[in-house]
């Protein structure tokens, strides 16, 4: 495949990925919570724990340990690789793990309304990883750096008792 091809396939992927695969969700959340304020929020939060359930049987290969922080964590690697998000492991303990993720294609669509990334999506995520290990604490993406919200990475801080 020449280096032309290759370039041009990327940014297909970033089209689709910022179109329609990042968009539509975010333009549902956002539409409930403008209509339906914290109500809203409640009703997303339960959609949330619902897909959790759904996804954490499908993922359950990637844990190979559910008392290890990182292991947890390689749930964050398999999706990022799906959905065009780069980023690199500064903290790999057993009870603690932290990934800056510094790419995400799908963030200038997220910028239009941050709180789908650091709310609607950290919910999901926090719900599957409890589902592996309850005592598990991701700490929310609103108060961790996320690029939606303007910072220059976003933080994925996994933290286990011990």
């Amino acid at each position: 495949m020449t280096e032309e091809k290759k370039a041009a396939m990327k940014q297909a992927r970033i089209s689709v990925l910022q179109g329609y695969a990042a968009r539509l969700p975010m333009l549902m959340v956002r539409n409930v919570v403008e209509a339906f304020g914290e109500k809203g929020w409640q009703a997303l939060e339960k959609a949330a724990r619902e897909f959790a359930e759904y996804r954490a049987p499908l993922m359950k290969f990637l844990v190979e340990d559910p008392k290890n922080a990182r292991s947890l964590g390689s749930i964050f690697d398999f999706e990022d690789g799906l959905s065009g998000v780069e980023g690199r492991w500064v903290e790999d303990g057993p009870n603690r793990a932290t990934k800056l993720e510094e790419s995400c294609v799908a963030c200038e669509v997220f910028k239009q309304f941050p709180d789908y990334c650091g709310r609607f999506l950290w919910g999901v995520a926090d719900e599957t990883l409890k589902l592996y290990n309850p005592d598990v604490e991701l700490t929310p993406f609103s108060e961790a750096k996320c690029l939606a919200y303007g910072d220059d990475c976003c933080e994925v801080k996994i933290k286990l008792p011990g």
